[in-house]
């Protein structure tokens, strides 16, 4: 077979090849913008997978001193229902030692990154009660800070205890040593009473944040790992109690 090169229209071939440079171009173009946008998601991706585990993180954690928090807050193995009942501030004062451990909030706080993801799934009272825990926290460990400087002031005031009975302190002050104790006792026991109450609310609120977090996040990220935290907060603590209901 001959092909008859004269009889080719080489105007057509040229504006054939240079359909076919503007295809490939066309088609270099959109490989490249399609690699650009897979980048882009994964790039995503990876920064909604890191915030999720960091929120994660430090919800367990804060959630996790929250707890300790309160059971250092309830002496004599006795639940906290039983403290926040007690009216004597001598009594809530001499049970009640200062915490050394007071709880942190450098690490808990959310960042930009964090918050703005919970923002972008709408999800701004998981962010605001989650932010009022932190801030909750803050005030307790202010509270407990406060609380060792005025026990170690009741105490200046009162003899030298007598001994030591399940972690807490035996007194036996007279009269004048009473009278003059007592106010600043008052003020003491306060501050502590005022912390074992925000502690309980802390715990309560935080449980709840935890045990919800899994379903929450899968509801909006199903493609993405979401952990699992398992703890119940309440359910510890009703262990505490019954514990101490036991004893």
């Amino acid at each position: 077979m001959c092909i008859d090169w004269g009889a080719i229209e080489w105007g057509n071939v040229a504006d054939w090849v240079s359909g076919i440079g503007s295809l490939a171009a066309a088609l270099v173009a959109v490989g490249g913008y399609s690699w650009s946008e897979r980048q882009r998601r994964n790039s995503e991706s990876d920064k909604k997978q890191a915030a999720i585990y960091q929120i994660c993180n430090k919800l367990s954690e804060l959630a996790s001193d929250a707890h300790t928090t309160l059971e250092n807050l309830c002496p004599r193995q006795k639940p906290v229902d039983y403290w926040l009942g007690v009216s004597n501030p001598i009594e809530i004062v001499a049970a009640q030692t200062p915490i050394i451990d007071a709880p942190s909030t450098n690490s808990h706080s959310l960042i930009d990154i964090e918050q703005n993801l919970l923002l972008s799934i709408r999800e701004e009272a998981f962010l605001m009660d989650y932010s009022e825990a932190v801030k909750r926290n803050e005030v307790i460990k202010r509270a407990l800070e406060d609380y060792s400087s005025r026990y170690q002031f009741v105490f200046s005031l009162l003899p030298k205890p007598k001994a030591m009975e399940e972690n807490a302190i035996i007194l036996d002050p007279d009269a004048e040593e009473m009278r003059t104790a007592y106010p600043y006792a008052i003020q003491a026991a306060s501050v502590i009473q005022k912390a074992r109450q925000l502690s309980v609310q802390n715990v309560e609120v935080l449980d709840r944040l935890a045990t919800g977090f899994h379903t929450m996040m899968t509801r909006h990220f199903s493609g993405l790992h979401i952990p699992r935290l398992e703890m119940d907060l309440k359910a510890a603590l009703a262990a505490n109690t019954a514990q101490s209901s036991a004893d």
